[in-house]
């Protein structure tokens, strides 16, 4: 599935925050946390085999930018 993501949008991108900054949205059945330790690992794998690029991994609640 993000291979055909990659495929059809050219880049995505993976949220580095926390469960609870994402839970501050109100988003209702929000979807896009990952338990880990299986989220850290499969974010891991996806960077180590070059599927996903570091830069596309960040927080984005982050104000920093």
């Amino acid at each position: 599935m993000i291979i055909e993501a990659i495929k059809e949008f050219g880049e995505i991108y993976i949220s580095s925050a926390e469960k609870g900054q994402h839970k501050r949205t109100n988003i209702e059945n929000d979807t896009r946390y990952i338990e880990p330790p299986e989220g850290t690992d499969f974010v891991n794998s996806l960077l180590k085999k070059e599927i996903i690029k570091k830069e596309w991994f960040i927080n984005p609640f982050d104000s920093k930018k």
